[in-house]
């Protein structure tokens, strides 16, 4: 009943007067903005969209707004209870990225929804952190509910993974050679700087698309000591690490098993994937999942 009570508070919260939402009906403590990686998870949320042609199912939700999809609740270690609602912006990674300015105002309006049901918290998740520059356009626009994107939690996950691979390998971290790719992006950037901090290592390869941005990170990074810091454009560059970080907003497989080293291990933290898993047993590549998939 609790969660057929919220999810009418979301459907609400378009169309009736914010003070009656929050009078009349149980508030959220939080919501999380999510969205479909690709058609294949529209289909699992609506199932009858399968019947559909794929063309079809794209038009039709890129047209849509946020929508509730799913009741949250939590119960603490001290017994209360922390209640939510999953709010899904209906637009794909590839549509997202399609048109940004779009994207941005779709997850502000989730977020304003998120507002009107009386949410202290509001999660960014999937593409919706680095679409909305970290959460800042949202902030700007004036929102009440404080924002959070997740991106530290993701970095720790994705360090954690990274020295549970190491020790599968028996590899030991500082004295293996590193890439990241994505290494401009905020996730990307956290984890090269955590990784020099934290785990001491000496050989690190940044690689992303921006030449002016890897300039830059190169020059904030070389203080280090020691350091051997390469800097490239090109994927081919993968061939010379140990290890390989994935943290691009690339909805495509663009890291082919032919780029990879043999018996390297690689991380991918992109939702899409970003690594085809295709051919990589046959290389001795281990493939771990970064963040939470």
């Amino acid at each position: 009943m609790r969660a057929r009570k919220r999810l009418a508070l979301s459907a609400a919260a378009w169309l009736l007067p914010t003070m009656f939402i929050r009078r009349n009906l149980e508030p959220v403590d939080f919501v999380f903005v999510c969205h479909p990686r690709d058609v294949v998870d529209i289909g699992k949320r609506f199932p009858s969209v399968k019947y559909f042609p794929e063309t079809l199912i794209v038009r039709l939700f890129d047209k849509l707004w946020p929508i509730p999809v799913c009741p949250l609740e939590f119960v603490l270690a001290n017994g209360s209870r922390c209640v939510g609602v999953m709010i899904a912006v209906p637009s794909t990674a590839q549509m997202l990225l399609a048109d940004r300015e779009r994207a941005k105002k779709k997850f502000l309006s989730a977020v304003q929804l998120a507002d009107r049901m009386g949410a202290k918290i509001v999660c960014l998740g999937g593409l919706s952190g680095s679409l909305t520059d970290g959460g800042q356009f949202i902030l700007s626009k004036g929102v009440k509910c404080n924002v959070t994107t997740g991106h530290s939690f993701t970095v720790a996950t994705l360090i954690e993974t990274i020295r549970k691979a190491c020790e599968t390998r028996h590899l030991r971290l500082n004295e293996a050679r590193l890439a990241v790719v994505g290494a401009c992006g905020s996730i990307g950037a956290a984890c090269c700087r955590w990784l020099l901090r934290e785990e001491k290592i000496n050989q690190l390869i940044l690689i992303d698309l921006k030449e002016e941005a890897l300039a830059k990170l190169k020059g904030e990074l070389a203080g280090d000591q020691g350091l051997t810091l390469r800097i490239s454009t090109d994927l081919n560059s993968l061939q010379d690490a140990d290890i390989v970080v994935v943290a691009t907003n690339n909805p495509n497989l663009i890291i082919q098993p032919d780029h990879l080293r043999s018996g390297s291990i690689v991380i991918d933290d992109a939702q899409p994937p970003n690594v085809s898993p295709a051919g990589l047993n046959t290389k001795g590549i281990l493939l771990a999942w970064g963040g939470v998939r």
